[in-house]
């Protein structure tokens, strides 16, 4: 059995969508004759806890390093007063500007020598054949590039999000140091990989555009064994958002479309609830709550992935929000691919043009409609909700054999399989 180095900064019991791509691969790779080895940290900065995956790493040979790392940066809902909001609002906004312009490529870089001392370790003792390394954070990528220096073996890259087109960091302001530097690292560690793979084809070619590599994609998924037997029925029709939500998000308008089915159409305002599951900021759940009573409100807060299934799987309309702003077609989300299996259907908001509302259209599981179309998305709804008075708003799951997580591990052991051999 061959043996692949897999360097990640994300790995349960951290949460969300990166860690599940890593860890369903780690979990289907030995079905295909290659051995995981993953370097990761001990005791990670994460946004989320979640523990429900643990049992898909037994196993696997897991090496940890441990660094102090710069802490959490994201602005975390906050309960407590105004002013204590608005202190916590502007500490936050310091830390992402000393973060994006002064720890380069991103606050992880303090993790990149104990990372680089135990990958040589490892691939000493080991008899490694690969090195296969995961971004974000960008410093993971560092790491493996030195690594192929030194020792020569072959890389492949795996970019989960954009590097310099990030728009989670361009909503800072950089220096413009800061982003030359940012610029070189992404073309250097383009320009040393052998294989560059990514999670949809906006970013394939948004990556072309800067390498001679033909960018392979291999999407976000679901792993079906994952989820429960079946859809739950439910005697309130359900509009649920299952994922990070903040001020940015937020359509004032779509909140106020659903407040005004009070007046509009009373039986309908009377059987729905809004289930949100989440990280969710207190600007964004203060907008909702000005037009949504909170009774009418089912707020989870953040789930483990098994328990987020459990809910999904609700019979409901699942909504899928985009930002509105520069770059936002390479946005998919990878809970869009869990949403797919659920069989119910999906209301996208933002860009028709964005990469989630491309494959929303062609696997025929929603539609796609701009902010503004509100009297589309009030109809839209409308005829969910028939559709959930007649019992026929989910009619089971649906199977996309392409998205499923054990297929798409075949996908990257050819990848795997190509590069050694070459």
């Amino acid at each position: 059995m061959k043996k692949v180095l897999i360097i990640t900064y994300y790995w349960p019991p951290a949460g969300g969508g990166g860690v599940q791509r890593i860890t369903k691969f780690c979990k289907y790779l030995s079905n295909h004759g290659w051995e995981p080895h993953v370097i990761t940290i001990s005791q990670g900065s994460y946004q989320a806890v979640d523990y429900s995956m643990v049992n898909d790493i037994n196993g696997i040979k897991v090496y940890y390093t441990d660094v102090k790392t710069v802490g959490n940066v994201v602005n975390p809902r906050i309960n407590g007063s105004n002013n204590e909001q608005s202190i916590q609002k502007s500490s936050s906004k310091l830390k992402n500007f000393i973060r994006v312009n002064f720890l380069i490529p991103d606050a992880k870089i303090l993790w990149y020598w104990s990372a680089l001392k135990k990958a040589k370790e490892v691939i000493a003792n080991e008899k490694i054949d690969l090195i296969y390394s995961t971004s974000p954070p960008y410093t993971v990528q560092l790491v493996a590039k030195k690594l192929k220096k030194l020792t020569g073996l072959s890389w492949i890259v795996d970019f989960r999000d954009p590097w310099v087109e990030n728009i989670y960091y361009n909503n800072v302001f950089r220096f413009t140091i800061s982003k030359y530097i940012n610029r070189k690292m992404e073309k250097s560690v383009l320009s040393d990989a052998d294989e560059v793979i990514t999670v949809g084809n906006y970013l394939k070619h948004l990556l072309e555009k800067k390498t001679s590599h033909n960018v392979a994609v291999i999407h976000n998924g679901y792993d079906h064994s994952d989820f429960p037997n079946g859809i739950t029925k439910s005697d309130k029709f359900i509009i649920g958002y299952y994922g990070s939500l903040n001020s940015k998000q937020i359509s004032n308008g779509f909140f106020e479309l659903l407040s005004n089915f009070k007046h509009t159409k009373p039986e309908l305002y009377r059987d729905f609830e809004l289930h949100l599951a989440g990280n969710h900021t207190s600007e964004s759940i203060n907008s909702i709550e000005k037009y949504i009573p909170t009774k009418k409100i089912i707020n989870f807060g953040y789930l483990s992935h098994q328990k987020l299934l459990v809910e999904q799987c609700k019979e409901q309309l699942l909504i899928q929000f985009i930002h509105e702003q520069k770059d936002n077609e390479v946005i998919i989300g990878s809970k869009i691919y869990e949403y797919f299996h659920t069989g119910n259907p999906i209301l996208c908001l933002g860009n028709k043009q964005c990469e989630a509302a491309i494959l929303i259209d062609e696997t025929q599981t929603g539609v796609t409609f701009h902010y503004e179309e509100l009297d589309k998305i009030k109809n839209y709804i409308e005829l969910m909700y028939s559709s959930w008075q007649d019992g026929h708003l989910n009619d089971g799951k649906k199977n996309f054999p392409e998205y499923e997580r054990k297929n798409q591990v075949k996908q990257l052991v050819e990848l795997f399989n190509k590069v050694v051999n070459d």
